[in-house]
């Protein structure tokens, strides 16, 4: 879906109108009329004014989801041209997440209001977390139903789409779509350990202040854990329950392919160059379409959209790939004796899988062509995964480039990974377009365009980046 790559920009203009952003102002600037920031260092002022983001930015998002709730869910209109069940998957518990808002705004104004001077907040992140922010891991687990659905919604049904146009020119909506305030929460929740921690940074590591400063930091990430293992293994069993009705095995021994361990890595078709030592000529090109998962892989062919017949399939610590100059001076050779025409019908992008034990438990071989380096490069990367990708340590990532990325982009692929505008990533692979890297605040791991980051060259950013990931997975076990 494309709406999620200009959410963060549609953001910023709401952010931008005149008046809202001068109600979002008003806390910093009672503190900067009293005169407090002119009698404190400078390394507490920046401690107040990063305390003074989360006031501000949580009321900022509370805006948001009023407009949300008051537009969007309550209206009559558009609930008219939807079934129940749709609505639901559209706004969830959004109602539970503005009320969640609303107590913690609550008690960081009253914090406020007891002293323009804040000496810390740290206690209300924690117990705000810990006791209150559930209805967070809920709204995030309803995430792939309520995107999917949303999808749907635009494409098919032509009164919904007609409806919801007429609510998002509405001038509160500032010009944004439904799709940008529905996102919110998931990127409220992601965003808060980044603000716990920019307030630990700037907090004496020996004071009292730091170790609940920590205990808040741990609370959160915590809960955003939580709601990335939710938001998780929902799409995961619905996506194995779904495979499972589409996958035939056929005269190929069948297992059973729903397990509570088991996930999918990736899946996609490819040109069957050759397999059992026989090679395929350069017309009628066949295919076969894989499906990865973390502890098996399986052939097949693809019969229809939805229906595929297993061919083989082996699992994950019983093959090996390749991709050696071998296989392409195989294929050069094979041509030259006209088994495949005047030349290779797939060009130069080759990958070889070596099975020892197969369905039937033979040695089975296989050589496959994708159509570009980068998926190519994509394929190898996910078919020599054997187990969960390990997080990159700081003797490691000194000689990794790290890019920022300025345009947020969600994952279309299993082996992708979704990225908010400002996140910070590992780049472990370049490919043709694409790269491969490992999401500085969390460790997950993905592909994802180039077009979308821009890399960060400033040593010293860099090595602040690095210091903060260590310290960031330190503080909050990730």
């Amino acid at each position: 879906m494309h709406h999620l790559q200009r959410a963060l920009q549609d953001l910023r203009k709401l952010l931008l109108r005149k008046n809202f952003k001068e109600t979002l102002l008003v806390p910093l600037k009672t503190v900067q009329e009293s005169g407090i920031l002119d009698k404190i260092s400078p390394e507490e002022r920046k401690r107040q004014e990063a305390i003074f983001e989360i006031i501000t930015s949580e009321y900022s998002y509370q805006h948001s989801l009023d407009i949300l709730v008051r537009l969007f869910k309550k209206s009559d209109e558009l609930k008219q041209t939807i079934n129940g069940t749709d609505h639901h998957h559209l706004f969830s518990n959004i109602a539970d997440i503005l009320e969640v808002s609303k107590r913690f705004f609550e008690d960081l104004e009253k914090r406020h209001k007891d002293n323009p001077f804040i000496h810390d907040i740290s206690d209300i992140v924690e117990n705000h977390a810990s006791n209150h922010f559930q209805p967070y891991v809920i709204y995030c687990s309803n995430e792939v139903y309520q995107q999917r659905t949303l999808q749907r919604l635009l494409i098919s049904n032509v009164t919904f789409k007609e409806t919801l146009k007429q609510i998002e020119i509405s001038p509160e909506c500032g010009g944004l779509p439904m799709f940008s305030f529905l996102i919110l929460p998931m990127q409220r929740v992601t965003r808060l350990p980044l603000l716990m921690d920019t307030i630990c940074q700037k907090t004496d590591p020996y004071s009292p202040e730091y170790e609940a400063c920590t205990r808040a930091l741990k609370a959160i990430s915590k809960l955003v854990k939580q709601c990335n293992e939710g938001a998780r293994k929902m799409e995961r069993t619905e996506q194995m329950y779904t495979l499972q009705t589409q996958l035939e095995f056929g005269k190929i021994k069948p297992f059973p392919l729903i397990s509570a361990s088991r996930w999918l890595l990736k899946r996609g078709e490819l040109v069957l160059v050759e397999e059992a030592g026989i090679f395929r000529k350069g017309f009628g090109k066949t295919f076969c379409y894989l499906f990865l998962f973390n502890d098996v892989l399986i052939i097949t062919k693809k019969k229809s959209e939805d229906s595929y017949i297993v061919t083989d399939y082996v699992k994950t610590d019983q093959y090996e790939v390749d991709l050696t100059d071998d296989v392409d001076n195989q294929i050069s050779m094979s041509s030259k004796t006209g088994t495949l025409g005047t030349r290779s019908p797939t060009g130069q992008f080759l990958f070889q899988i070596t099975m020892r034990k197969n369905s039937e438990g033979r040695r089975e071989q296989i050589v496959l062509a994708a159509d570009t380096l980068s998926d190519r490069a994509r394929w190898i990367t996910a078919l020599e995964v054997k187990e969960e990708n390990k997080r990159y340590s700081r003797s490691k990532t000194a000689g990794l480039r790290q890019v920022e990325i300025t345009k947020a982009y969600m994952a279309k692929q299993p082996d992708e990974v979704s990225l908010q505008q400002a996140d910070v990533v590992l780049v472990l692979q370049e490919e043709d377009g694409w790269y491969h890297g490992e999401r500085l605040r969390d460790g997950e791991r993905g592909w994802f365009p180039q077009s979308c980051a821009r890399e960060i060259t400033n040593q010293v950013a860099v090595e602040r980046n690095v210091k903060r990931m260590e310290r960031l997975r330190l503080e909050t076990d990730v």
